[in-house]
């Protein structure tokens, strides 16, 4: 250590007579350690600008900038725009740095001037410390110091003596409790600082019912493999009571890798699988209009309750219940049910009900671009197919039941439906072929929403609706297949209900395993602040007075003594009774 610079020099006398007495600057007063003695001056946190690098008051700035504008982010929706307007930002990830440095250097300050030299035990030998300690007592006493001294070590303390004063000292590691929780926000500051350059993030958006192996990359939305086939079973969401906001939603998935399983069960908020390196996150979901979804009841052999699913056609979902049971529903709504590789149930899908009569769907007019014309009739402004409509007849035992425009884009839809109409029919989705448009056409039941059938048929061809009542064909396949499989299986549609579309965030960040170790140092050292116990006691055996004088401090301000120090000084000097004291 160097030699501490000399006193200021003492005013000169003035010589001559000026108007103003020349003012001299004013010095301050060297910093000293725990010792009371003077430290280097040249040391690079008291000169400027790097002293700024140490100044407590420049990290509370950057804290409180860095939590407003966290804050902030938290109300961005969604988060994709609050990583591009605020997290993934080069001056968020600038204060998150100039945070990790301040607080680094200030914590490197604090161990090299306050904490190492505390380490050391400093005995007081004076009286007049022990009487002006807060905390202090004094006992009658005619044996040695090394008698105290060793009181003291049995009870755990680290114990210094010098003639006959000594120091006794436990806990001296619980002053390493913010330095070590300062070292874990660091850590946590640093990780953040580099996340965004080597982490990833994509997304993906199925439909219920549909598989996808790639993935979307953020910001470059460039399309990668997984790796993996992830497969969306069923998506259910709810609402707050008379609002449109969401209380919940909840993915139900199935991952897996060639014929491999690698996870089956729920996604949802604060509930995140990892699937092979990577977390799935609930992010959002969006409502599919024009895609036929449908409550179907499945009832199995010599069961009166039946299993309720949610299913699109050409979907394969597991029976929930039946370990090893599937159904699958084709876009012909033909069902088979599975059973460990073996088909156990067949059938076609019917209606809940039957209407008692024949329906038969008859397209008997398109449009490519379908528009009102000045007179109120239907035509078409070109050839495009930009707003697809065709007008169907729904035909009851030959005659005609319902009769509707049906439109193929997403908003125009709503106009398809007929007012309190018996029928309900949709254009579910159309092509144009090399022999013309071919329409898929669904017919429901209008008042309980139930499904009656689907059609696929071209302009001009009319097809027979699927009911309850089989034909002598049907009937005799149907006995043919109960003959040689399980029977009683009763698969039947139901109502229609909402088709969702999943939105699942991909994200793999190796720089989480270091996050999580800088939160444990951080609760380490917390740990150590608060509930290690810290006691420094000094005592001194005055011979004259045949007196054990004995001062504490402890972390915590207290107006008396502490179990563990009474013990170790009651061992060698017990407290007098109620009859000495009066004496």
């Amino acid at each position: 250590m160097s030699a501490a610079p000399p006193p200021p020099l003492a005013s000169e006398p003035v010589t001559q007579a000026p108007a103003r007495p020349e003012r001299r600057r004013r010095q301050t007063p060297l910093p000293t350690n725990g010792n009371g003695q003077a430290v280097d001056a040249d040391r690079i946190w008291y000169r400027s600008p790097w002293k700024w690098f140490f100044s407590l008051k420049v990290g509370i700035v950057l804290l409180v900038i860095l939590t407003i504008a966290s804050i902030v982010g938290t109300l961005i929706d969604p988060l994709e725009r609050a990583q591009a307007v605020i997290y993934y930002t080069w001056w968020f990830k600038l204060l998150l740095l100039a945070l990790a440095v301040n607080m680094g250097c200030a914590t490197t300050q604090n161990i090299i001037q306050k904490l190492l030299p505390s380490r050391t035990l400093r005995v007081h030998d004076q009286p007049a410390f022990f009487r002006a300690a807060s905390l202090a007592m004094r006992r009658q006493y005619t044996g040695g110091v090394a008698e105290v001294a060793e009181s003291f070590r049995r009870r755990g303390f680290e114990v210094k003596v010098e003639g006959n004063a000594g120091m006794a000292r436990s806990g001296w590691l619980g002053r390493w409790g913010a330095p070590v929780s300062h070292v874990g926000l660091i850590v946590v500051l640093l990780a953040g600082f580099v996340a965004s350059w080597v982490a990833k993030e994509g997304y993906i958006q199925v439909i219920e019912g549909g598989s996808t192996t790639t993935m979307r990359m953020r910001g470059t939305n460039a399309e990668v493999p997984l790796g993996f086939t992830i497969t969306i079973d069923d998506f259910d969401t709810g609402f707050f009571p008379r609002t449109r906001i969401p209380s919940h939603y909840i993915s139900q998935i199935t991952a897996t890798r060639g014929t491999q399983p690698i996870y089956a069960g729920p996604v949802e908020v604060n509930h995140s699988p990892r699937l092979l390196g990577w977390r799935a996150h609930q992010t959002s979901y969006q409502e599919m209009q024009g895609v036929a979804r449908h409550e179907v009841e499945v009832t199995p052999p010599g069961s009166s309750a039946p299993i309720v699913l949610q299913m699109t056609l050409g979907q394969t979902r597991a029976l929930p219940g039946m370990p090893g049971h599937t159904l699958s529903v084709d876009a012909a709504m033909r069902w088979r049910v599975m059973q460990g590789g073996v088909e156990v149930g067949a059938g076609s899908l019917g209606a809940a009900h039957s209407h008692g009569s024949e329906l038969e769907v008859l397209v008997d007019r398109y449009e490519p671009d379908f528009v009102m014309g000045a007179d109120r009739q239907a035509t078409s402004r070109s050839t495009e197919p930009n707003n697809p409509a065709v007008r169907v007849t729904l035909l009851s035992d030959g005659a005609p039941a319902a009769r509707q425009w049906l439109f193929h884009r997403a908003d125009m839809k709503s106009f398809s439906h007929a007012t309190d109409a018996h029928f309900r029919m949709e254009l579910v989705d159309f092509d144009l072929t090399d022999d013309g448009p071919v329409f898929v056409v669904e017919v429901t039941d209008g008042h309980d929403n139930v499904l009656l059938g689907r059609v696929v048929l071209g302009l001009g061809e009319k097809a027979m609706l699927a009911t309850n009542e089989p034909t002598e064909d049907e009937a005799e396949e149907a006995a043919l297949a109960a003959a040689a499989q399980e029977p009683g299986w009763i698969v039947r549609a139901g109502p229609r209900v909402p088709a969702y579309a999943t939105v699942l965030s991909l994200t793999r960040n190796p720089i989480i395993p270091t996050i999580y170790a800088g939160c444990t140092l951080m609760m380490i050292g917390l740990y150590m602040g608060f509930f290690v116990r810290r006691r420094d006691v000094w005592f001194l055996v005055d011979d004259k007075s045949q007196e054990l004088l004995v001062a504490a401090h402890y972390r915590h301000p207290s107006e008396e003594f502490d179990r563990t120090t009474t013990a170790a000084i009651d061992a060698v000097a017990p407290a007098p009774t109620p009859q000495e004291a009066e004496q």
